[in-house]
């Protein structure tokens, strides 16, 4: 057998956000399960190994910041907005948190970010 099932807990917001890529016209359109777009990121992973100093940054965050992370990334994949010119780069977790606090407390829409291509159409 050249698969194993094996059972990970993914936070609900980021389930979302991959549904929301895995639509038309959207970055994870061409796989055809949630599943095979996993496996593909971690393939990508693979193929072009580097250190993930964002992602490994949020995990080491307390459960609660994550949450916080995930709703305000969820809300960019679900409104088609993407991190460009929102954080500096090396875009770091303290910062995407803090944007995500800002995004919150302000109470604004996630459509910051928006490209050309990726905007709704009025």
């Amino acid at each position: 057998m050249r698969s194993a099932s094996k059972s990970f807990k993914i936070p609900l917001p980021l389930l979302e956000a991959v549904n929301a890529l895995r639509q038309p016209g959207q970055p994870l359109a061409d796989y055809a399960s949630d599943n095979a777009a996993i496996v593909g990121l971690i393939r990508y992973a693979i193929a072009f190994p580097r250190r993930h100093t964002l992602t490994a940054g949020i995990a080491r965050l307390p459960t609660s910041e994550q949450d916080e992370i995930d709703d305000f990334l969820a809300a960019l994949a679900t409104n088609g907005g993407h991190l460009a010119g929102m954080v500096s780069k090396p875009a770091t977790a303290e910062a995407l948190l803090q944007e995500a606090r800002r995004h919150r407390n302000a109470g604004k829409s996630v459509t910051i970010g928006l490209s050309q291509s990726n905007a709704p159409a009025s």
